[in-house]
């Protein structure tokens, strides 16, 4: 199908086939198909394209990276980037890797995506597996909707579903008013109180170097800092993020800085991709947290957004608690599970239920024990 890509077996239909892309030259190789089926959506976020995979697979996944494909005539229909361990499959997992999801073309019905799905989960496990975990997973309520069809249905899979988080969104159309009246009023009196406040944007290459450095920085003033988890303090996460900054077709960065009469006390890394702007990262100087320059910033942010054509929601990616007073949007987010219809998987599937139901007895009794 494309240089570099190691394939892996035909389908049972001449139409469909499968293929597996394993390592950074097969990626590559991919890449202007990904693109294209991209381009073939009506909508998609950083953590659908290339760059976001590739720089996730050289720095902070150890080239581990397997992606499995579904084609149908010479034209690519679904991207699943997993991770094998041997018959144990999962979505790429880390800590800094909060939302996850497959590329799968609009029209393309969600029977055949999981007509086909068995064969290329067994692809990516080298011939065999047994679980596939998906884990924060935006269409998980797609895939686990399509398996619990009724017995007839094509694929032969089991699965199990739950919520594990919601992501927050703003809608920045025109009509619409992403910066609740509350808020604004709270924030004038806050400005009231910041002297000069000023916004730089940095979105080209020239820029946007010398903000990623401020952007460090502010990120590292905090609880961050003294906790070691800034990503200044680790080489892996520092260059993560810097490939993500190289503008590529589709996927652009943007660092926005706030500045209180000069000073740069707040920042956001920020990813774009069509009409949606994702707050990758965000961080403030907590010297200057009773102005809360956060929120003034992601006003800035939101008001900017609202008042650019090109941009039609605002996304914060997380839902932390501090986003309730914004009033967003929200969607639930999951983690899904599917077993193979076989001996091993339905083995699996027992042993994992039996293992999350020890964990919720062990935390009711921790529960019992602290109130009494």
């Amino acid at each position: 199908m494309l240089p570099g890509m190691t394939a892996s077996l035909q389908s049972m239909s001449e139409k469909y086939s499968v293929e597996i892309a394993r390592g950074r030259e097969a990626l590559n190789a991919l890449r202007p198909a990904w693109l294209e089926l991209l381009e073939r959506r009506r909508g998609y976020a950083f953590y659908h394209h290339p760059q976001w995979f590739g720089a996730l697979n050289d720095h902070l996944l150890g080239d581990e990276l397997v992606v499995a494909q579904l084609w149908c005539d010479g034209k690519l229909q679904v991207l699943a980037p997993l991770i094998s361990h041997g018959a144990m499959l999962s979505n790429p997992r880390h800590e800094h890797i909060v939302l996850s999801d497959w590329v799968i073309a609009d029209a393309l019905p969600v029977t055949t995506l999981l007509r086909y799905l068995p064969d290329m989960l067994e692809a990516a496990g080298g011939g065999r597996w047994t679980r596939l975990a998906l884990h924060d997973f935006v269409s998980a309520e797609l895939v686990h909707g399509g398996l619990s069809a009724p017995a007839d249905a094509p694929a032969p899979l089991l699965s199990t579903l739950r919520t594990t988080r919601t992501s927050a969104w703003f809608d920045c159309r025109q009509d619409a008013t992403p910066v609740p009246g509350k808020m604004r009023r709270n924030l004038r009196r806050l400005r009231k109180k910041c002297g000069e406040v000023s916004v730089t944007v940095a979105d080209t290459p020239e820029t946007l170097a010398g903000a990623y450095q401020e952007f460090l920085r502010i990120e590292a003033s905090g609880w961050k800092g003294d906790k070691k988890t800034a990503i200044a303090r680790d080489e892996d996460l520092r260059r993560f993020y810097e490939a993500l900054q190289v503008r590529t077709a589709g996927l652009g960065a943007e660092i926005h800085i706030l500045h209180l009469d000069g000073q740069a006390v707040a920042a956001q890394l920020t990813l774009r991709s069509g009409g949606l702007l994702s707050l990758l990262k965000i961080g403030f100087d907590e010297a200057y947290a009773q102005v809360s320059p956060g929120s003034i910033l992601l006003e800035e942010t939101l008001t900017r957004a609202q008042a650019d054509p090109a941009t039609e929601s605002v996304s914060l990616v997380t839902n932390p608690p501090w986003a309730e007073r914004w009033h967003p949007a929200v969607i639930d987010v999951g983690t899904c599970r599917i077993y193979n219809n076989t001996t091993s998987g339905h083995a699996k599937r027992r042993v994992d239920h039996l293992r999350a139901t020890a964990v919720n007895l062990c935390r009711e009794l921790i529960k019992h024990k602290a109130k009494h």
